[in-house]
């Protein structure tokens, strides 16, 4: 049919109306097409501003502003890259350097204070732009997206070793690499009965080869080759409790584990354990009392005051300032409540009152304590809150954060070399 004869059988606004259509269409097509691969197009769309916000006073003082850019194996940045993202964990190696954990795409890494991150692939991907090799890309990024990553460690006298735990399919596996993350080595994957995932994994400081992992099923994993072959060195399945946490005591340097319901226990080789009862410090017997309570005050003097055990642990953070003068000062969070002291491994627990929330609503998610201050400066996280105390707990502030509709505050990082200097990591 000719140009003049289907102008005249179908009306020119129509001709118009095709051609936009169609225009419309290839244009989202391309989009689609060049946005398929995108390893941040998983994230919840929510309302909630997720990712990481950074007060510096070097871009403006007290006031936090969201670092969540990403550059992209194409060497494009995505000014939002974290912001749809729930940020479980933050771990600093020096100003400059830090890592984050994301529960939608694993572990990121940034080495310019925050100002951009770029994503650690435990399976290789490699960008192109060649049409016939696109579906690889696609399914490289794919296979990262399907693993679950748990946790990471970072070797922090050689920060570009790092071992990271995970869950892939029914196994639980453990990755490693020496470079920082250009390229990853998988080092362990459970087998048979033990197949879960493996949820925690920590570097000996006192000797860089071995390497501890616990699965989900509370088996505890060691290496002593760093990472080359594994052994099963304690099972707490038997126990019928859940550990929460293990970690390495910054002064000792002891390898610690905290069990949901028997608490704290160490370790100088991870095979030996000793128990270690946290007791908490006895009411002050000496404090003005009603009349009617004067017979208990005499009993207290008399008798030995018992307190009930914790219920439920949640966490240790052990303080590492310079101005503490102690055996292993820690902060405890155990029953919705907060308590310190100054030695862990042998000291009594007082409790940190006074934070303004209601009884029935308390939610901490997690703790900080000023690097140079120590116990003095306090900061709490509960729920999109961060409260601060300059005296040690007896009064609070809520501190303005600046950013609006952020989501709930799972970590708080405190510049090791500049107190000013906050992360805080957000989740849904």
């Amino acid at each position: 049919m000719s140009k003049s004869v289907f102008s005249s059988v179908v009306p020119f606004w129509l001709i118009q109306k095709i051609a936009l259509l169609s225009l419309i269409s290839v244009v989202v097509l391309f989009t689609a097409a060049s946005c398929s691969w995108n390893p941040f197009s998983k994230g919840d769309s929510s309302a909630s501003v997720l990712g990481i916000i950074k007060q510096d006073p070097n871009i403006k003082a007290n006031t936090f502003g969201k670092i969540n850019a990403v550059k992209a194996i194409n060497g494009k940045t995505d000014p939002d890259g974290l912001t749809n993202l729930s940020v479980v964990k933050i771990s600093q190696v020096d100003s400059n350097t830090l890592f984050a954990l994301t529960q939608e795409k694993g572990v990121f890494k940034t080495s310019d204070a925050g100002k951009s991150w770029q994503r650690i692939y435990v399976f290789p991907v490699t960008y192109t732009e060649d049409k016939d090799k696109v579906k690889e890309m696609e399914a490289a990024f794919k296979r990262n997206d399907d693993i679950r990553v748990t946790n990471f460690w970072v070797q922090f006298d050689k920060p570009n070793t790092i071992y990271i735990s995970a869950k892939h399919g029914d196994s639980g596996k453990i990755f490693k690499t020496t470079d920082g993350g250009k390229t990853v080595k998988e080092v362990y994957v459970s087998t048979g009965v033990e197949s879960s995932s493996v949820d925690f994994v920590v570097i000996d400081p006192n000797t860089e080869t071995t390497v501890y992992g616990l699965t989900s099923k509370n088996t505890l994993l060691q290496s002593l080759d760093g990472g080359e072959t594994w052994k099963k060195i304690n099972d707490y399945i038997k126990d019928k409790d859940r550990i929460i946490q293990i970690g390495i005591l910054p002064l000792s340097k002891d390898f610690f584990t905290l069990s949901e319901k028997n608490g704290l226990s160490t370790s100088t080789d991870g095979t030996t354990w000793e128990k270690k009862v946290l007791t908490k410090k006895k009411e002050d017997a000496t404090q003005p009392v009603s009349a009617d309570t004067k017979v208990q005050q005499i009993q207290r003097k008399i008798l030995p005051q018992t307190l009930a055990p914790f219920k439920q642990y949640q966490k240790i953070i052990p303080i590492t300032n310079d101005s503490t003068e102690a055996d292993e000062p820690a902060i405890i969070l155990a029953d919705k409540e907060i308590w310190f002291t100054s030695n862990l491994v042998g000291g009594t627990l007082t409790q940190i009152k006074n934070l303004p929330i209601e009884g029935d609503k308390v939610q901490i998610q997690d703790i900080a304590v000023d690097p140079v201050l120590g116990i003095q400066k306090l900061y709490v996280a509960s729920g999109n809150r961060l409260l601060v105390s300059d005296n040690g707990g007896e009064t609070w502030a809520n501190k303005k954060l600046t950013v609006e509709g952020i989501g709930n505050i799972s970590r708080i990082v405190i510049d090791k070399t500049n107190p000013e200097v906050i992360y805080l990591a957000l989740r849904k």
